[in-house]
């Protein structure tokens, strides 16, 4: 059978990084600083799941040359995670009623609870395999490797649904087949043609 894997950020939840970089101006950051957030090199080491939140806030605070609470930081992170994706839980339960369905993210201890706040992504009863706990991100070597064994099919029945291109094709080269989100409906359209 067919599973439907979904991305979460800017698929299933609405994310802008934009609104933790004017969060991270309020508390005095420079807005050349601010922008670095998710580029710093500890950013992908704690998205990976191979340093702690205590690891990542001193990188950061020592990068900004400001004395930033842990708090501070977490919050001006979180607020970037804001909304469901309009219509998004309709093209999952059409997924769900199709194919087997799962989860693939990028995503950090920080984003897992806040994604908890707007949906319960263990209720669609697949595989949700984020990149702390697998210590892979999406652009590391071996994820889709180690994504298909878990997931427990072969790559030709894997359906990756991500709002990125360079996934989208990290997961084409790996044998799986994708469809590129741009939005709910065009999705779920999409998923339509491929199901039956």
């Amino acid at each position: 059978m067919t599973y439907v894997i979904f991305d979460v950020g800017n698929v299933i939840i609405e994310a802008n990084h934009q609104i933790t970089f004017e969060a991270l101006k309020n508390l005095g950051v420079s807005p050349e600083k601010a922008v670095d957030f998710y580029t710093i090199p500890e950013y992908s080491e704690f998205s990976r799941g191979n340093i702690t939140e205590e690891q990542f806030h001193m990188a950061l605070i020592q990068h900004f040359g400001m004395d930033l609470s842990l708090d501070q930081v977490r919050q001006a992170h979180d607020s970037h995670i804001y909304a469901l994706v309009d219509r998004i839980k309709d093209t999952l339960d059409y997924a769900k009623a199709h194919a087997n369905i799962g989860f693939l993210t990028n995503t950090n201890i920080w984003q897992t609870a806040r994604e908890k706040q707007f949906i319960d992504l263990e209720l669609y009863g697949g595989p949700v395999l984020r990149s702390h706990e697998l210590h892979l991100l999406k652009s590391d070597q071996g994820l889709f490797e180690k994504a298909t064994e878990i997931i427990g099919a072969s790559e030709e029945d894997i359906i990756l649904v991500d709002d990125l291109t360079n996934n989208c094709l990290e997961a084409r080269r790996y044998g799986w087949d994708f469809i590129q989100f741009k939005d709910a409906r065009q999705t779920y359209d999409a998923l339509i043609k491929k199901l039956n």
